[in-house]
């Protein structure tokens, strides 16, 4: 579980280090630009995907109790909100 989450967010740190700076996490190096290519973001949702079905494979009851159990609570989290750009698509919009 927490391998899992570690990718996630090792992922998320490469993808979109704009959004990092805003988001707590710490970040050695405050250069880069979030990806916003519709290949890029393809490979991004992809990657969510994939890693949704590997983190559904894990059964929840065997985590209750356990750490892993609030990380489990934390990565579907992170996964449900990068899922949002699949129906909204926030790369087209021009605000």
């Amino acid at each position: 579980m927490t391998r899992l989450a570690d990718v996630f967010v090792a992922a998320y740190q490469r993808r979109f280090p704009f959004q990092v700076m805003y988001s707590g996490i710490p970040k050695a190096s405050r250069s880069g630009v979030d990806i916003n290519t519709p290949e890029d973001l393809a490979r991004w949702r992809a990657f969510v995907h994939g890693l949704e079905a590997k983190l559904n494979k894990i059964p929840e009851s065997a985590l209750i109790g356990r750490p892993q159990w609030v990380t489990r609570a934390y990565l579907l989290q992170g996964i449900a909100e990068a899922r949002t750009d699949d129906t909204c698509q926030f790369e087209l919009w021009d605000i």
